[in-house]
């Protein structure tokens, strides 16, 4: 029923873009963007700053796994010169749907000269690996904005569409990319002193979100969930007797996900739950945040 009820609504919402008329300027005179993620949003107004309006897709608690848009969002796009792309998975289902009903919308790929690392595929291969992850494994990762020195590659596409689609702007969109791409590297310089004395770089974390962020610092994630499955009974076994060799205790979620798991295997090892938020807008302060959340829980 709530799929039929969907349907009939995006189904509207195209009817409608079909009887309006141009609106391309909005009435501020500011350029509406969207962006897929709150971080995005971050980054773009870090560049765009008052020169552009900023919507996001997926909301507060939102999972954008599992993310479909509200029909109040694909008649919002119609505002929208940009569409500022990550590679999370609801983007594969959707922005194809989106480009057909709004041909007009440039949708930019924020990720494009990103390497891209695999995600891990078993809780076995990745216990018993003590050397770097084989990145050619798995499905790719799509948690690309949680590595600074990603971000900062992020931010010079961003800038590039901004300044193509608002030529007269240029400057101020390239001045504003130099000094956010100045905090992302003291950002990076604050994260790696917090883990430069670590004698264990290996951390449990729920849903494998952190692998960008741990290439970047020399650390390694351990997952218990793997592409979106929990361990078996077999591969819980083999996470608690890793954690307790190697003195873990602490298991990291994001908000996004289930404690349940992550309960369980932190009362086998005597540990406890953190929970974190890698989708917080806020990404200069939350990436602090995670940093040294996840540092307090290794030796």
């Amino acid at each position: 029923m709530k799929k039929i009820v969907f349907i009939m609504n995006f189904f509207l919402v195209t009817v409608m873009f079909f009887g309006c008329g141009d609106s391309e300027k909005q009435a501020d005179g500011k350029m509406k963007v969207f962006v897929s993620i709150a971080p995005q949003k971050f980054f773009a107004e870090k560049i765009g700053k008052d020169k552009i309006s900023v919507s996001i897709m997926v909301g507060n608690n939102q999972n954008p796994h599992t993310y479909s848009p509200l029909p109040s969002q694909m008649l919002e796009l119609e505002e929208a010169k940009l569409l500022f792309k990550i590679g999370v998975p609801f983007e594969k289902n959707w922005l194809e749907k989106v480009k057909n009903i709004y041909p007009a919308l440039k949708i930019i790929d924020t990720s494009e000269g990103t390497v891209l690392r695999k995600t891990e595929q078993s809780v076995e291969i990745s216990v018993h690996s003590e050397e770097e992850e084989d990145h050619e494994a798995g499905t790719p990762d799509p948690h690309v904005w949680l590595s600074p020195s990603i971000v900062s590659l992020q931010a010079e596409n961003i800038c590039k569409a901004l300044s193509e689609t608002d030529p007269a702007n240029k400057a101020f969109y390239e001045a504003n990319l130099k000094e956010f791409q100045g905090e992302l590297k003291q950002l990076s310089m604050d994260i790696q002193k917090l883990f430069q004395d670590k004698k264990n770089k290996r951390f449990m974390v729920y849903h494998p979100v952190l692998g960008y962020f741990a290439d970047e610092f020399g650390l390694q994630q351990l997952p218990i969930e793997i592409e979106g499955k929990n361990p078996t009974a077999k591969e819980l076994t083999l996470l608690i007797d890793l954690a307790k060799k190697e003195k873990i205790k602490v298991i990291f979620v994001q908000i996004q996900f289930s404690r349940k798991e992550a309960a369980v295997l932190a009362g086998e090892i005597g540990g406890k739950v953190e929970e974190f938020d890698p989708l917080d807008e806020n990404y200069l302060l939350n990436m602090k945040k995670i940093a040294e959340i996840l540092s307090s829980g290794l030796e």
